[in-house]
């Protein structure tokens, strides 16, 4: 009450301190008897949406102890939840589920209900922002970039204004040498983070969001400042492809994340070489977008990108 600026002594005196926690009732001062019931009430409502019964100790709550009455109301509640917990709360869950578009047996048999349905409604509570994406890859050849070094024949927007995400896919950012095959070079991204943001500075104000790196090829997310509080669930992962799955030789770098409500994925991959390796390359691409992001789905379940 002091934190809401309430002064409980200016208000009532010495009498509802005295009496505030006093376990008898008619000793109780109004004040003190009204608040602990609307505490009891308020826990009771909460306890409704996640237990479906009142609380069990809102009766202690209210008269400060536990009597005959109290030990009946907690064994009832008690009871409640047990079939509530095992005969209804798998319907509700299922419910909701369903719902949301994640009930395993009906996602699929209901979809284009639900999207029809969607598409319906989708005035009431969808609003739309345009959003501009710039993309571009370059073989780097293993070259080390000095701060200041001029990217201006990559990032040429043909006079458009500045995009709000950059995604820039390089190849070859280390030399592919055994070493770096085996155990990669975890830091030399950031000469390459600095060199853009550097260069982007005449464009706009553009943080540097996520990278991802594998062997050779290497991943970096930008995005505009103001689009920074939009940005949610950014996550990254790789997939190797080289000695059946073992080796980053070969593979891909995959960024994924959420701007509001929709979802953005990039992969930058580094396949097999040649005419003749055509269903190899499309082989791996099948691959790299199946294992991206699988890391702890269980059998049997299917983690959707």
């Amino acid at each position: 009450m002091k934190q809401l600026g309430v002064d409980l002594m200016a208000l009532f005196g010495q009498e509802v301190m005295t009496h505030l926690d006093n376990d008898n009732i008619k000793q109780q001062h109004p004040f003190a008897l009204s608040y602990k019931n609307i505490w009891a009430d308020h826990a009771d409502y909460m306890s409704m949406h996640y237990a479906g019964t009142g609380s069990i100790i809102s009766s202690v709550t209210r008269t400060g102890k536990k009597d005959f009455f109290g030990f009946i109301d907690h064994a009832s509640k008690s009871i409640s939840r047990f079939y509530i917990g095992n005969f209804e709360d798998q319907v509700k869950q299922e419910c909701i589920d369903l719902l949301v578009g994640q009930h395993a047996d009906t996602i699929h048999a209901f979809s284009d209900v639900f999207e029809r349905k969607i598409k319906e409604h989708e005035k009431e509570y969808t609003s739309y922002d345009q959003v501009t994406v710039f993309t571009a890859t370059w073989n780097l050849g293993g070259y080390e970039p000095a701060p200041d070094f001029d990217l201006s024949g990559l990032f040429n927007f043909e006079g458009n204004q500045s995009p709000d995400i950059i995604v820039v896919g390089f190849q070859e950012f280390v030399e592919l040498n055994t070493t770096n095959i085996i155990a990669g070079d975890q830091y030399k991204f950031r000469q390459w983070v600095e060199v853009i943001l550097f260069n982007l500075k005449k464009f706009d104000k553009y943080i540097f969001v996520k990278h991802q790196n594998l062997v050779g090829i290497l991943s970096i997310v930008l995005v505009k400042e103001h689009l920074a509080r939009r940005l949610t669930r950014v996550e990254a992962d790789v997939v190797k492809t080289g000695l059946a799955g073992t080796v980053g030789n070969k593979g891909g770098a995959v960024i994924k994340f959420y701007i509001d409500d929709t979802s953005f994925v990039f992969i930058n991959v580094h396949l097999e070489a040649g005419n003749k390796a055509n269903k190899e390359r499309l082989s791996n691409l099948s691959d790299i977008h199946n294992r991206a992001f699988q890391a702890g789905v269980g059998v049997g379940k299917r983690k959707v990108l």
